[in-house]
């Protein structure tokens, strides 16, 4: 029979090293990497399907091991440190991609909107250029800034974004509910397959669990991936509800029209709107992304007894910076594609570990259990489906490979790495 379930103790009011962040500072930072899943409409509730259950696992750890600074501290709590070590280099490899992705959209769109009129064939030859500069730019804040003011920033920039297109597809469906023809869009006639979009909804909010990356300051970090994860649904509703009245056609799972609907109805009013809520969550995405790649980095050189210094932080944006410039160089896409679909690819193997960790806490519990089944479950269904439905297509196949040798260069790492210490300073 399941025990009673464990009840967290109540969270200190300061960490080791100041306050810890409220649950809003903590959900924009996980709001920040998953915001572009309010695209998805109906799809991310999907999403939320993937990620819901490591919530719980993540949570669950938390009551169990309430001192653990980090994620793989957490993980670490009941498989051990160096199974705790192999999920947070893990951990890192992904987070290196996603900075780099981040920074080349952030490159990209600041790009795209103060160069609008200038030929595209000269324009995106800048792109490699603009994401480095990018890059470089969010590894100097998020090194040098603390980790409060990093959230407070993240947090305004990602509330801000998410509220103008709230707004706009309020003010579109409004409209056309007062009487204005939806706009035709050609390619919105066709209908959309969900068998074909259904691992982009299930990875659509992968890195949710940014925020235990530095554990140790977050009061409750469950209640504040729960509250990031509730915010986008509810805008990925209404974005889905104003796609669909403003853009003429049949069924659509998601809300990727609306943001050609909105100049659509308001012209260059609308275009400055789009542009402003994009550069806020891109910058958002990037500062989060970039400051979990850090202190993950900062927090396995902690793990392997190694002296306190800028050493790890500088490495990972210079790492970030070059993989930005690399992907995004002409003729890499391809390269660019394997490279983020593997770290995608790697965070569900994360969460793998996560809900395993859970299952061990000591006490039964039904539902860890049925956690410890359903995330592998998914996550072979996730690795599996794209490589069958693209027959097998080169970047696919790649993609799988590069995730198992991210997956067996952290075993090494982990192999070889010492045992952790037990206190280390926090941010």
């Amino acid at each position: 029979m399941p025990k009673k379930p464990l009840r967290p103790p109540a969270p200190p009011e300061s960490g080791p090293n100041g306050p810890l962040l409220g649950t809003w500072q903590a959900a924009g930072l996980s709001m920040a990497v998953i915001a572009s899943a309010a695209a998805d409409g109906l799809g991310a509730l999907l999403g939320a399907v993937t990620v819901i259950p490591v919530i719980y696992a993540l949570t669950r750890l938390r009551a169990y091991a309430p001192h653990a600074r980090s994620t793989a501290e957490l993980i670490g709590a009941t498989l051990g440190p160096r199974a705790g070590f192999a999920a947070g280099a893990i951990q890192l490899l992904a987070y290196l991609a996603l900075a780099a992705r981040f920074a080349v959209a952030l490159g990209a769109v600041v790009l795209v909107d103060f160069s609008s009129g200038d030929d595209p064939a000269k324009v995106v030859l800048w792109l490699p250029a603009c994401a480095l500069v990018a890059a470089l730019a969010v590894g100097a804040v998020v090194c040098w800034v603390t980790t409060r003011v990093v959230a407070s920033v993240v947090t305004l920039l990602v509330v801000a974004g998410l509220l103008v297109y709230v707004y706009l597809a309020v003010a579109v469906t409004a409209r056309v509910a007062a009487g204005s023809d939806a706009v035709v869009i050609g390619t919105a006639a066709t209908p959309s397959q969900l068998s074909g979009q259904l691992v982009g909804f299930g990875l659509g909010m992968v890195g949710v669990e940014l925020v235990t990356a530095r554990a140790a300051r977050i009061a409750r970090p469950g209640r504040s991936m729960s509250l990031a994860v509730a915010v986008v649904i509810g805008a990925a509703v209404i974005l889905w509800v104003g796609d669909h009245q403003g853009v003429a056609g049949p069924w659509r799972w998601n809300a990727k029209f609306l943001t050609e609907a909105v100049p659509e109805f308001y012209a260059d009013a609308g275009w400055t709107w789009m542009a402003v809520a994009g550069v806020a969550l891109t910058a958002a995405a990037a500062l989060a992304s970039g400051w979990a790649a850090v202190r993950v980095a900062a927090g396995l050189a902690a793990a392997r007894e190694a002296t306190p210094n800028t050493g790890p932080r500088v490495a990972v944006v210079g790492l970030v910076a070059a993989m930005a410039a690399t992907v995004s160089a002409h003729g890499m896409r391809g390269i660019a594609t394997v490279v983020f679909g593997a770290a995608a690819l790697l965070l569900i193997l994360l969460y793998v570990f996560a809900t395993e960790a859970n299952s061990r806490i000591p006490g039964d519990s039904l539902v860890a259990w049925w956690v410890r089944l359903i995330v592998p479950a998914l996550a072979v269904v996730l690795v599996v489906k794209p490589v069958v439905d693209a027959h097998f297509a080169v970047v696919e196949v790649a993609t799988v490979i590069a995730t198992m040798l991210g997956a067996c260069a952290a075993s090494v790492a982990a192999s070889l790495s010492r045992a952790p210490r037990v206190v280390a300073k926090s941010e």
